[in-house]
């Protein structure tokens, strides 16, 4: 990648999973304590990025 970037990660809503599973996001829990105030219902995701 051109700024060294190969991973996403995201706080999706839980209307929103669909969403970005249908754009080859995966369910992922990478840091619970992101889940707080307007997030804390969120769905941890992440996509890995082709080299």
């Amino acid at each position: 990648m051109q700024f060294g970037i190969h991973t996403l990660h995201v706080n999706a809503a839980p209307d929103a999973v669909g969403f970005y599973e249908a754009t080859d996001w995966h369910r992922f829990a990478w840091d619970a304590a992101e889940l707080v105030g307007h997030a804390i219902d969120g769905i941890q995701m992440r996509k890995i990025l082709m080299p």
